[in-house]
């Protein structure tokens, strides 16, 4: 049985590891801790930074505010 945010980890782990151009994420921080919250939004940023189309939805202001 896995907590809720093992679940949310090893979703992001698979919908990163084919390298896809668009990533669509649906409250992606949500049952994490800050700092692996943190650590997911910077990886999102990256991403970002590589030129891949991000969707977003989130109420976590750490996600809402993040560039």
């Amino acid at each position: 049985q896995l907590s809720g945010g093992e679940l949310q980890r090893a979703a992001i782990a698979r919908a990163l590891i084919n390298n896809p151009p668009i990533v669509v994420a649906d409250e992606p921080t949500a049952h994490l801790d800050g700092q692996l919250a943190r650590e997911i939004v910077d990886l999102l940023a990256g991403l970002k930074g590589e030129g891949r189309t991000l969707i977003l939805s989130s109420h976590d202001p750490l996600v809402a505010g993040h560039p």
